[in-house]
C-alpha cells in the first residue's frame, strides 16, 4: 500500500447533525445528487472519491482490502480514494447524509439495509446497471443479490458472500474419539437434533483439567435461522406482517439450539469464534470470511463440512457484505465505479488469494482464482453447494428489522440462560413483534 493512501485512511471528518433532523434533510438532499441516467464517469480529470469502508471480520482483513483499493487507484490514475475505515452504523450513516456530507460510496451491513434504504439514504443501483453495459449482472448468482435489495430495488453490489458451513478441529475430534461431520453424514446422522447434538456433547469434556467444548456459540437470529428453516420453521410470514417464531417447528429448533447451553454446557464460555484458533473448541458455524484467521492455525488439523440438516432439508445462510452509492454523493458515477470494481474479477482475485471469499458469479476467472487458492483442507464442493443449491437468503427484511433484532437478542438471552423456554418466549413477544412488522 502506498504511503499516500495510508495517510488518507480513517481521516474523513463527519458533520454532526442532530438525529431528529435526519428524516427531513434526507428528503431535500436529492437535489445535489447526480442524475443516474447520465453517462458513466469517463472524465480523466483528477478526482477524489470518498468511501466509507467496513465489513471487517477481523483486523487483518483491512490489509486485504487495502490491496483492492490500491489496485483501483493504479487502474484509475486520476482517482484518489479518500477512505474512512471506521464503518458507519445506521444512525451515523443517516446523519452524514442528512448533514450534506455523504461519502460517494459506503458499506453498511445488509442487515441494516432496510434502515438505510427505507429513508432514501442509498441511491438505487438499478439505473446504473441499466446504463452500464460493462456489468454482467446475469453472471451474479441471484440468491446472492437478494441480500442487497430492499422492496425489490438493488441498493448494493456485493463484494463478499459468506455461505455457512461447519469448520471443525479435526485433531480434537480424533483425540476424543468422536465421529467427524463427514462420518456422521455418511451414517445419515448429520442432523441438528441427532449427530450435531451428539458431537457437541461428546466434544465437551474435562480431561486432566483441560476443558474442551463442542461449539463456539454463534447465536444471532441470522445464524439460528438455519436450524429453524431445516426444521420446517419460519421467522415471518411472506408479507412480513407477522412473526411465526411461536409456531412449534420454530420453537422446537430454538429450544434444541439453546439446549447446547442449558443442558450440555457445550459452548465455549466466551462465545467468540476467533478463539477457535486456541484449539479447545470442536466446531464453528462458520463462513469463508474466517479464512485469513484459519490459515494462521498450525497446531491442529482443520476440516470443513456442510451444515447439519433437518426434516425440511439442508440449508445454509450467508454473511453478505456490499457497497452502495450514497444519496447526495458528489461523485455518484465514481461511487458506482468503486462498487462495480469490487465485484469484478481483479478485486475478487485479491479476496480469493487471502482465503476470504466464495465465488459470487459464474465467471470462469472467479472459479479459477478460487480453486487456485484453496487450502489443502478446504473442499470446493462444500463451499459451492453452500453458495448455490443450499443457500437461502434471509431477505427481504422488514423495515423495522433492527428493532425486531433487539427484541430477539433480549429474548434469546433468557432462552439460552434457561429463564424461559423458547415456546414461552416467542409466544410472549408475538404481539410486540407483530406490531413492529406491521409498521413496515
Amino acid at each position: 500500500m502506498s504511503g499516500e493512501l495510508a495517510t488518507r485512511l480513517s481521516r474523513r471528518g463527519v458533520l454532526a447533525v442532530g438525529g431528529g433532523l435526519a428524516g427531513a434533510a434526507l428528503a431535500a438532499c436529492g437535489a445535489t445528487t447526480q442524475n443516474a441516467s447520465e453517462a458513466p464517469a469517463q472524465s480523466k480529470a483528477p478526482v477524489t472519491v470518498a468511501i466509507a469502508a467496513g465489513g471487517w471480520v477481523a483486523e487483518a482483513d483491512k490489509e486485504v482490502h487495502r490491496k483492492v483499493w490500491k489496485a483501483f487507484e493504479l487502474t484509475h490514475s486520476n482517482v484518489t480514494l479518500d477512505i474512512n475505515e471506521i464503518a458507519f452504523d445506521t444512525d451515523k450513516f443517516l446523519t452524514v447524509v442528512a448533514g450534506g456530507t455523504p461519502p460517494d460510496a459506503a458499506y453498511i451491513h445488509p442487515n441494516n439495509l432496510p434502515s438505510v434504504a427505507g429513508p432514501g439514504a442509498y441511491q438505487s443501483l438499478d439505473e446504473f446497471v441499466k446504463r452500464d453495459k460493462s456489468v454482467d449482472m446475469k453472471a451474479v448468482f441471484p440468491k446472492v443479490l437478494e441480500f442487497h435489495k430492499f422492496k425489490g430495488v438493488l441498493y448494493q453490489l456485493p463484494y463478499h458472500s459468506g455461505p455457512s458451513m461447519i469448520y471443525y478441529n479435526k485433531s480434537l475430534f480424533q483425540r476424543l474419539g468422536v465421529k467427524t461431520p463427514e462420518e456422521y453424514d455418511r451414517a445419515g446422522q448429520w442432523q441438528w437434533k441427532t449427530g450435531w447434538m451428539e458431537a457437541v456433547r461428546l466434544l465437551t469434556q474435562n480431561q486432566n483439567g483441560v476443558e474442551s467444548y463442542g461449539f463456539d456459540g454463534r447465536s444471532g437470529i441470522h445464524f439460528i435461522n438455519v436450524p429453524i428453516w431445516a426444521n420446517g420453521g419460519e421467522l415471518f410470514n411472506k408479507d412480513l406482517t407477522e412473526t411465526l417464531l411461536h409456531q412449534p417447528a420454530a420453537t422446537e429448533a430454538l429450544q434444541g439450539y439453546a439446549d447446547m447451553w442449558v443442558k450440555l454446557n457445550g459452548v465455549l464460555p466466551t462465545a467468540n469464534w476467533q478463539h477457535f484458533a486456541q484449539g479447545n473448541t470442536g466446531m464453528v458455524l462458520g463462513f469463508r470470511g474466517m479464512g485469513p484467521l484459519m490459515r494462521t492455525i498450525k497446531d491442529f488439523e482443520l476440516g470443513v463440512w456442510h451444515n447439519p440438516g433437518g426434516p425440511a432439508g439442508k440449508v445454509t445462510r450467508s454473511g453478505p457484505s456490499g457497497y452502495g452509492v450514497v444519496k447526495g454523493a458528489k461523485q455518484s458515477d465514481w461511487g458506482w465505479e468503486f462498487c462495480k470494481n469490487y465485484i469484478g474479477p481483479a478485486a475478487q482475485g485479491i479476496l480469493f488469494s487471502a482465503g476470504f471469499n466464495v465465488p459470487m458469479t459464474s465467471r470462469k476467472e472467479d472459479m479459477d482464482a478460487f480453486r487456485k487458492d484453496l487450502a489443502p483442507w478446504e473442499k470446493e464442493e462444500v463451499y459451492m453447494e453452500a453458495q448455490t443449491t443450499r443457500l437461502r437468503p434471509m431477505a427481504p427484511l422488514p423495515l423495522k428489522w433492527l428493532d425486531v433484532n433487539t427484541i430477539w437478542n433480549r429474548e434469546w438471552a433468557l432462552i439460552r440462560g434457561g429463564q424461559k423456554t423458547a415456546q414461552q418466549s416467542m409466544t410472549g413477544v408475538k404481539q410486540e413483534l407483530d406490531s413492529l412488522l406491521k409498521q413496515g
